[in-house]
């Protein structure tokens, strides 16, 4: 390390003292004004000379990589102040790691207690912490640290927007374990195999035309409003501009679809955004849309409460973020325009018990949500009973 040690004339054998103990510890020194003493007794008697010496000593402050400061003369050093200054002026920038004062402070300034100054006894002690926090040679280097500063995505400005919309909601969860073996026996062993995601979708969507209260919601007026029907979002990953994305996609009348049908179209937007509305707007529209100023948050808080807006978004959420994780887990999201959602975590293998064996199970992570300002604890309940005797027994794979 270059180190350069400040100090008053008077005290030079503290100095010499000093320099000799951070030579002996391996490091070197940036300028020893101590064997450079030839000064003038009036600095403006010699110009020049003065000049030569202010530059060389600022310039040994500014290429140090450590200034220590012997604080403790008995007389006061105009030039230390400025030095330590300096060396200040250096840390701030972060140039500097180590202003180090030495000793007890005989004529104190308020730089002396800068929060970039470290205080010490001895100049040995202050050797002792650079060692200690010395990284190894056998050490590897530390890897390079970068900052990314990029727009943020007008696509992303419309889950944003989605959320906040949420606000208006008092979320009910419930986490469910759901056994699933039959149902993955029949979706691997169809010809071709059928969608894990599909097959929730079409037994959600069951599940919540026998209980239309679950997926209700308030209109304008206040008002209560239940579908008799079921259209069902449903988040499907596709490549844009910005990186993938979420797409929603609406499942139309998911009650009444068969598995085989809905993974068709879930496949179908997985290959071509562009053959549905909202890939075709997200694409073409949204991404100018975006920068507009509050028109999103807007235009979700219209939606909220407007029969037509569900009517075409629908009223029922499935997200299936298990598929790109591995292993069991739940997941919980934030509240959309979606009076229920169901969100699919993870899948694994767990010992259950079946009747009086203790069995290994494919075993199905889901959480439930539902808009407590339109549903109590009981319909929600029988809801979440139905559901999971549909997906337990693949009742939407082997009736009719």
């Amino acid at each position: 390390m270059k180190v350069y040690v400040a100090g008053e004339l008077s005290d030079i054998a503290a100095v010499t003292q000093a320099q000799r103990t951070i030579v002996a510890a391996g490091h070197e020194l940036t300028h020893d004004w101590s064997q450079d003493l030839e000064l003038p007794q009036d600095y403006a008697s010699r110009p020049d000379r003065s000049a030569a010496i202010a530059r060389t000593d600022l310039d040994a402050v500014l290429t140090a990589e450590a200034v220590v400061v012997l604080a403790s003369s008995a007389q006061a050093g105009r030039g230390l102040f400025v030095e330590l200054g300096a060396a200040l002026a250096r840390a701030e920038l972060g140039q500097l790691q180590h202003v180090v004062v030495v000793g007890e402070i005989r004529h104190e300034s308020v730089f002396h207690f800068h929060p970039r100054v470290l205080r010490v006894g001895s100049v040995e002690e202050w050797l002792a912490t650079v060692e200690a926090s010395t990284v190894p040679a056998d050490r590897p280097a530390l890897r390079p640290r970068s900052v990314v500063v990029r727009p943020f995505p007008p696509s992303r400005r419309l889950v944003t927007a989605a959320v906040r919309a949420g606000r208006r909601m008092v979320p009910m969860h419930g986490l469910v374990e759901v056994d699933v073996t039959e149902a993955r026996r029949l979706l691997v062993d169809a010809d071709p195999p059928l969608s894990l995601t599909a097959f929730v979708v079409a037994s959600v969507g069951r599940a919540a035309a026998a209980h239309p209260q679950v997926h209700a919601y308030r209109d304008w007026r206040g008002r209560l409003v239940e579908h008799h029907f079921v259209d069902v979002q449903t988040l499907i990953e596709v490549p844009t501009g910005e990186g993938p994305f979420g797409l929603v996609h609406v499942v139309r009348d998911a009650d009444t679809r068969a598995v085989d049908d809905v993974t068709a179209e879930i496949r179908s937007v997985q290959h071509d955004a562009d053959s549905t509305t909202g890939g075709r707007l997200l694409r073409s529209v949204a991404p100018a849309l975006g920068h507009v100023p509050g028109l999103y948050p807007a235009m979700y808080a219209a939606l909220g409460r407007s029969r037509r807006a569900h009517l075409s978004t629908g009223t029922v959420q499935v997200t299936a973020v298990g598929m790109f994780a591995g292993g069991d887990g739940f997941a919980i999201a934030p509240p959309t325009l979606a009076s229920l959602s169901i969100v699919v975590g993870g899948l694994s293998r767990r010992p259950r018990a079946v009747g009086d064996d203790v069995v290994v199970r494919d075993v199905l992570d889901l959480t439930v949500t539902i808009d407590h300002n339109v549903v109590d604890g009981a319909p929600a309940t029988r809801f979440v009973a139905e559901l999971r005797h549909l997906l337990t027994t693949a009742a939407v794979l082997t009736d009719g």
